[in-house]
């Protein structure tokens, strides 16, 4: 992918999501000038830590991707990792695609990758109809805690809803719900050129793997402004 991205020292790239600095740090390494953005300050805490050990001028700043403030700056930006659709309106999508596109120069990219929903719901229509699916509560632990889930699929929605209950070694107990809206192909195609972009290339994953629907774990698309 960074090849067909033709990077060099002078690409600034905007990491959308950019969590511990997973893509940021080795696209910083290469000598793109890179400027990460994520709601987590645990996180950004990381990839800071990360760029100052490997002497990186990498920037990371708090936000919220539904609120990016650039305009005109970058010439690449990335939304990797399955980073869009945790917002349970979907209006929030087309605010962060909104404001991936103003932060972009003319005839910037975006990269977006994204887990490819025609397999899973391809895979669940498969398990269910073999009866292949438990609606009981899945069990893991580790030295703190013991963590309880309970996943459902919201197939009208085309969404995950995940049920966590984490029973802590001291007695505390700690509930959190996730919802991750997921995407066919012509589903995200849909929600990028709403805002304005083209599409220019679809692959099965950052490897530049080819795009299968039923097979591909992940769909990248590169768009263009």
């Amino acid at each position: 992918m960074t090849r067909h991205l033709k990077l060099d020292p002078t690409t600034s790239i905007l990491d959308v999501c950019c969590g511990v600095g997973r893509h940021s740090i080795p696209l910083a390494k290469k000598g793109c000038r890179v400027q990460g953005v994520d709601i987590s300050k645990k996180y950004l805490k990381i990839a800071k830590k990360k760029a100052f050990v490997n002497k990186l001028p990498a920037q990371f700043s708090l936000g919220d991707a539904r609120l990016l403030k650039f305009d005109n700056q970058f010439d690449i930006a990335l939304n990797l990792f399955s980073s869009l659709g945790y917002f349970i309106n979907a209006s929030d999508d087309h605010k962060i695609i909104r404001g991936i596109y103003r932060a972009l120069k003319p005839d910037g990219k975006l990269v977006i990758e994204i887990y490819n929903s025609t397999r899973i719901l391809h895979m669940l229509d498969f398990c269910h109809k073999h009866h292949w699916l438990s609606t009981q509560w899945s069990e893991a632990s580790n030295k703190e805690f013991i963590v309880l889930a309970d996943p459902q699929v919201l197939k009208r929605q085309k969404a995950f809803m995940n049920h966590f209950i984490f029973l802590y070694k001291n007695g505390v107990r700690k509930e959190m719900k996730t919802f991750n809206r997921i995407f066919t192909l012509d589903d995200l195609s849909h929600l990028l050129e709403a805002n304005k972009f083209k599409i220019l290339k679809v692959y099965g994953g950052l490897d530049g793997s080819k795009y299968h629907p039923l097979t591909s774990e992940n769909m990248v698309l590169i768009a263009g402004k």
